[in-house]
């Protein structure tokens, strides 16, 4: 456990670290909040009060998919902020995805290659956002063990991860596909 605990770790440390220097630097709200900045506000509003308002210029919470106001809904019920409750959260989302990355990463290569693939994802600069108020960490944790489970011939559970992974996020992780000239994708 400690090929994986320890990149989470520092990784973590070094994210909270830099968020928070961050938000000092932009005179920005530090803590738990600097770890909700863009749609992390819009779920966390929508844990609060549901899909019922739009903001002054028209925009409206419809686009963000419902498991992870739901999530953060559950924090709430418990005594805690959805921001608080959403990074708390993805860090251990991102501890049990990485924990898949390593699983995967050793039966196909050896345990060095997994401790290696782990290191470089958790201190891969992208995977900052995994810590974040955003649903990516859940799409991740639920692709891997999907992956995970196919291999195993575990069907149904990968479907289970699937669809859970569909409620999180409209799209996967990436760059969207530009639109066709005649519209279809």
């Amino acid at each position: 456990m400690g090929a994986v605990a320890v990149p989470w770790l520092l990784s973590r440390g070094i994210v909270y670290w830099v968020a928070q220097r961050g938000a000092e630097a932009r005179h920005k709200p530090a803590g738990f909040l600097a770890f909700a900045p863009w749609d992390g506000g819009w779920y966390a509003d929508i844990a609060r009060v549901g899909y019922t308002f739009s903001h002054a210029n028209g925009e409206t919470p419809y686009p963000f998919f419902p498991l992870l106001p739901a999530l953060l809904r559950g924090g709430m019920a418990l005594g805690f902020s959805p921001i608080a409750f959403g990074s708390v959260l993805n860090h251990l989302v991102l501890l049990v995805a990485l924990t898949g990355v390593w699983t995967i990463a050793r039966d196909h290569f050896g345990p060095n290659e997994a401790a290696a693939a782990v290191w470089c994802m958790a201190l891969f600069p992208g995977s900052a956002p995994l810590t974040m108020v955003y649903p990516c960490t859940i799409f991740l944790a639920c692709a891997v063990w999907g992956f995970r489970a196919v291999e195993r011939g575990r069907d149904a559970d990968a479907s289970v991860l699937a669809a859970i992974a569909s409620l999180a996020r409209p799209f996967p992780i990436g760059p969207s596909l530009p639109p066709s000239p005649t519209g279809a994708r």
